[in-house]
């Protein structure tokens, strides 16, 4: 199926998800390692962290697999569709879902810390520093966020839509 979202590399083999929400990791020879249907639509970039590959799908949920093996962990409903991408960060996971809201959540669980409303789409990745998450929305509003506590640091009218992951 159609490839939109990045692929991830781990070690020397290749995670990618498809549009149609098979999620396959691939040897560097080729070789198919193993493959997980989520049974939904995958627009979100994915991420990878410790032996966990984190995906959100269309019906708003986040699903956890083993990077290794390809069982699932969990599959949690969080959310609207999530179309942006997930960056996983002291054992924290980040993403935005398709109604503007940013989502902190245990990578262990799924269990959400905390939610902040940007009242706008996200289509980018969270990018996040030592202390703060930074994202942007379709209003062409760009955010820093505090990555513990989820309170606006400031807030920043950039005139045209961001659909572009900041880089730190």
């Amino acid at each position: 199926g159609r490839v939109l979202t990045q692929m991830l590399i781990e070690g020397s083999d290749v995670i990618l998800c498809t549009e149609e929400g098979y999620v396959q990791k691939i040897s560097s020879a080729g070789i198919n390692i193993w493959q997980f249907d989520t049974k939904s639509k995958l627009y979100c970039n994915p991420a990878v962290d410790k032996g966990k590959f984190l995906i959100g799908n269309d019906e708003g949920e986040i699903i956890a697999l083993d990077s290794k093996t390809g069982l699932q962990i969990y599959r949690k409903k969080i959310a609207a569709p999530f179309f942006s991408g997930i960056t996983i960060n002291d054992e924290r996971a980040f993403v935005a879902d398709n109604e503007g809201i940013v989502y902190s959540l245990q990578v262990e669980d799924g269990n959400v810390y905390w939610s902040y409303d940007t009242k706008s789409r996200i289509l980018m990745n969270p990018a996040v520093d030592a202390e703060n998450l930074y994202i942007g929305n379709l209003k062409g509003e760009l955010f820093s966020i505090n990555k513990l506590s989820g309170k606006l640091n400031w807030k920043s009218d950039l005139g045209g839509l961001l659909n572009s992951t900041p880089l730190i």
